[in-house]
């Protein structure tokens, strides 16, 4: 079931945004990224479905917004109520989708391009800092992907060099901060280790002697 709707232009490349039953949208099966799940679940239901998806209409694939419609259908499948901006429809839901007809490999590239620039971003920490204290001020971080910070009397979070070899053989971090940035530090750093070929992850804490 897809309902269209479609912005007025003489342009050939005008984006046209179609309304398509979630459970419609195939996944791509070499998607390489994973999703912060419950963070993205958070998200969608405090905000709604803000964000469309983009597929490839020759494959029936998508290529970005992998971790949204995964959300929405354990959402449905949980009984949950549909988020905003989601329309209901004999049963099904529907959600923004922009179309593209590209051939495989500008599917692949869009697809590791849309997630790969988003890696190499990063936050002015003053800023962000700033921003963070405002809104934990207020309650209202949840849905945002960041945790209340405290930075009363707390240092940083600090990093330093420490002597490597060549030898093939396991390797350590430390990694030392305030505790109300536990949770953001060490979820980024599983998030960037786990494209590290080889690499596994797991995250937990100590208690101090």
């Amino acid at each position: 079931m897809r309902v269209r709707a479609r912005a007025k232009s003489k342009s050939r490349k005008a984006i046209a945004v179609e309304y398509v039953d979630v459970e419609s949208l195939e996944a791509w099966d070499r998607n390489p990224r994973t999703h912060a799940d419950q963070a993205i679940r958070d998200s969608v239901v405090a905000f709604g479905f803000r964000d469309p998806i983009a597929a490839n209409r020759a494959t029936g694939e998508i290529e970005e917004g992998h971790g949204r419609v995964s959300c929405l259908l354990a959402l449905k499948s949980e009984g949950a109520a549909p988020p905003p901006f989601v329309l209901v429809k004999g049963g099904s839901w529907l959600v923004p989708v922009i179309w593209f007809s590209d051939d495989r490999l500008t599917q692949e590239r869009y697809a590791l391009a849309h997630n790969r620039t988003q890696d190499m971003g990063g936050y002015d920490e003053a800023k962000l800092d700033a921003l963070l204290a405002d809104l934990g001020g207020q309650d209202a971080l949840l849905g945002t992907g960041f945790e209340p910070v405290d930075s009363s009397g707390a240092e940083e979070i600090q990093a330093r060099d420490v002597p490597v070899s060549d030898v093939m053989d396991r390797f350590w971090m430390n990694v030392t901060g305030p505790l109300p940035r536990q949770r953001q530090a060490l979820q980024a750093l599983a998030d960037g280790l786990k494209r590290v070929p080889g690499v596994s992850v797991t995250l937990g804490t100590t208690e101090a002697g």
